[in-house]
């Protein structure tokens, strides 16, 4: 099975190590995007 977000799992059980996708992570900054363009944070 290949996965992508998955480097080796040697890497993942030493570093904790998994790679998030793009999708995913522009996802999860649209969501805070909005506190990020204030002033007063």
């Amino acid at each position: 099975m290949t996965n992508n977000q998955v480097n080796s799992k040697k890497r993942v059980t030493d570093h904790g190590e998994v790679f998030t996708a793009e999708r995913e992570v522009t996802a999860m900054l649209d969501l805070v995007k909005q506190e990020t363009e204030r002033i007063d944070t």
